[in-house]
């Protein structure tokens, strides 16, 4: 597997689950839309969408506290 996500300071994105997940999205729109394929930056659009939408899945009492 390619790592094509760095995002250092975040280490959610460095889970083999999460990284795996993306790439599986990128690579399906990328087959399913071949005329557009994958462009450089399409992970930096794609990363803040998935773990929103995967921070909303959780449950509000499983959700860990952020520092500000």
């Amino acid at each position: 597997m390619l790592t094509i996500f760095r995002f250092p300071d975040i280490a959610y994105f460095r889970e083999p689950a999460v990284q795996s997940q993306l790439s599986n999205i990128l690579y399906l729109y990328s087959a399913m839309h071949p005329q557009i394929g994958y462009r450089q930056g399409m992970h930096e659009l794609l990363a803040p969408l998935y773990y929103a939408v995967d921070y909303d899945s959780l449950p509000a009492d499983d959700v860990p506290e952020v520092d500000s």
